[in-house]
């Protein structure tokens, strides 16, 4: 049978998660078998009681099983995604989806995104953990914006408190990878046990939201 996942700005959510004003909508079917979804009528989505249809929303695509096929963002288990913009309300927001395949087995999925009222980081990921010194860590998190910021500052400091180095990022809403050589002359860390601190910086340059993640560099 189908399954549905949403996305919010390439973020995968879960119920209660923080979205901005207009995020980019992505509901992604997959399924085990081979049944294929051609048509957008397969694919039913609700927004507060809005049912989304192509003229009532921005950013309207649905693509179906042929096409996404051939697009390597995507499992092989894929089958269709319908991709919109549709404005959030204050408070909750309740999406309802629905999706069956042509012999007409469905799926139906609620989620409940939340409008956020400031911009915020989350989520922070660094993998490999622990990692080589003359590898590359994977710094993933996840921003929500609520008007103009300048960027992501992502810094190591020891176990003493010690500033080792720093990088900055410009960024949007949705899920972002960045990636930091330790061995790098921006970092130059030795192997031992460091703190990353991802900071989400105003226009003036103020820290809006901090997220932090111990780090094993290894020889």
């Amino acid at each position: 049978a189908p399954r549905i996942r949403l996305y919010a700005d390439d973020v995968p959510c879960r119920d209660g998660l923080y979205v901005q004003g207009l995020p980019r909508l992505e509901v992604l079917v997959s399924d085990s078998c081979q049944l294929p979804i051609e048509s957008e009528d397969n694919i039913i989505v609700f927004v507060n009681g809005t049912r989304i249809r192509r003229d009532n929303v921005q950013s309207w695509e649905f693509v179906g099983t042929d096409a996404i096929r051939q697009d390597s963002e995507y499992s092989s288990d894929a089958r269709a995604v319908l991709r919109f913009q549709f404005p959030m309300e204050s408070g909750e927001n309740l999406i309802i989806m629905r999706a069956r395949d042509v012999s007409g087995n469905a799926d139906t999925s609620e989620i409940s995104l939340y409008l956020a009222d400031r911009s915020t980081i989350s989520d922070l990921l660094v993998y490999p953990n622990p990692g080589a010194r003359q590898g590359v860590f994977n710094v993933q998190f996840d921003v929500v914006l609520v008007g103009s910021v300048s960027g992501v500052r992502v810094s190591t400091y020891d176990v003493q408190g010690r500033h080792f180095g720093s990088g900055f990022v410009q960024v949007s809403s949705g899920r972002t990878l960045v990636k930091i050589d330790p061995s790098s002359t921006d970092y130059a860390l030795a192997p031992g046990i460091y703190t990353l601190v991802a900071e989400l910086l105003s226009a003036d340059g103020q820290t809006l939201s901090t997220v932090t993640k111990n780090m094993l560099v290894t020889p």
